[in-house]
């Protein structure tokens, strides 16, 4: 059982990053690739709960994300919760506090948001002209690395923490 605060704290860092997403990450975009900093709120808070819980909250948080942003809805849900999956794929229940300040951390970040940028890209950037590699490249991998490069911040975070 998930205790109220720990809902309550995750909700709260939810709309914070969601907050920063919005209007200070389109000023640091690079080349238009902006880092997707609620997946990274959400992965790490998948890693301290588990994967059930990182499932179901990354839908309803993406329906929220689609809301406020006016993407397709459903894009970012399923985008998301597809991309949480894969990720949790990877966790093992019973040591995941060390994976936040590991480099574990940063690659399975890294496949988690280059997962959810191809997905998203599929449903919102599809151009017909473009090849699918460029789609996977451009619109994939570089906004995965550039998640990951502002998630190392969370595992220089946590090292210094303790």
């Amino acid at each position: 059982m998930i205790p109220k605060y720990f809902l309550f704290r995750a909700w709260l860092y939810f709309a914070a990053a969601l907050l920063i997403q919005v209007t200070l990450l389109p000023i640091i975009a690079l080349d238009g690739i902006i880092p997707s900093l609620w997946i990274i709120v959400l992965f790490a808070f998948t890693i301290s709960e588990g994967k059930m819980w990182g499932i179901i909250n990354a839908a309803f948080f993406g329906f929220v994300y689609d809301l406020v942003t006016s993407n397709l809805i459903g894009s970012s849900m399923f985008a998301a919760a597809t991309a949480i999956y894969i990720g949790g794929l990877f966790l093992n229940e019973q040591r995941n506090e060390q994976k936040l300040k590991s480099l574990s951390f940063l690659f399975i970040l890294l496949l988690v948001s280059t997962v959810y940028s191809i997905i998203i890209s599929l449903f919102t950037n599809l151009d017909i002209r473009s090849s699918l590699f460029t789609l996977l490249l451009n619109q994939g991998l570089y906004q995965g690395l550039y998640t990951t490069a502002i998630g190392s911040f969370v595992v220089i975070f946590n090292a210094r923490r303790n």
